[in-house]
């Protein structure tokens, strides 16, 4: 076999080259060689969005600010403990979370408890309807987590339309995402309830979409 020789990159005007050196390859095989490392912080979480799904997702915030290379936007490859978990688009100015796949060991579950609707006032008619459901994060792993729960703003497009959040616990709103959302450390094994309740007011005669 040939001796190993380190990668080494060559700037041009307008962009680098690397020199890989001797390397052996196989026929008919494709090969990947490791040209760049790089270590940045991250926070790791389970997401879970239980409106549209039950499963959690492992997910990393990660602080790209301590890169020390400058980096193309380009596919990435993506590995939980050595196994691939799947490619994705990775873009290293994006402030994005990446999503690792799904763990199947923290899962959530969102029951509809209650939904109805009414009229009040005799001349000046409001309608008012109200949403609660149930959410149960369960953590089935014998580690703590950190999970994040997520769900969809409702749309308000007139100003006319009144809308009151009587969750508990309170979730975060995020105005930029149009997302509410809970953070919280589980324990190992337990579950954690959120009860997340809406409730909305618009004169009768305004047309409003109450479906999610």
């Amino acid at each position: 076999s040939k001796p190993y020789t380190p990668p080494r990159e060559v700037q041009r005007t307008s962009y680098a080259l690397w020199e890989l050196g001797a390397k052996n390859l196989v026929n008919n095989e494709t090969s990947s060689f490791a040209i760049l490392e790089d270590k940045w912080p991250a926070k790791f979480s389970v997401t879970l969005r239980p409106l549209t799904g039950r499963s959690g997702y492992l997910t990393a915030q990660v602080d790209k600010s301590a890169a020390t290379r400058n980096l193309p936007d380009g596919q990435g490859l993506y590995l939980v403990d050595n196994t691939s978990v799947g490619q994705g688009e990775f873009s290293p100015l994006s402030e994005d979370p990446i999503f690792f796949g799904p763990d199947p060991m923290v899962f959530a579950d969102m029951k509809l408890l209650d939904s109805k609707s009414d009229e009040t006032g005799l001349i000046n008619k409001d309608m008012t309807m109200t949403w609660n459901w149930r959410i149960t994060v369960h953590n089935k792993r014998k580690v703590e987590i950190p999970v994040r729960v997520e769900d969809a703003l409702p749309v308000v497009g007139d100003g006319r339309i009144k809308l009151v959040v009587n969750s508990k616990p309170a979730p975060q709103t995020d105005e930029e995402k149009q997302i509410y959302f809970w953070e919280q450390a589980m324990g190992p094994e337990s579950q954690w309830v959120i009860e997340h309740k809406l409730n909305m007011s618009a004169p009768a005669d305004l047309p409003v979409n109450s479906t999610r």
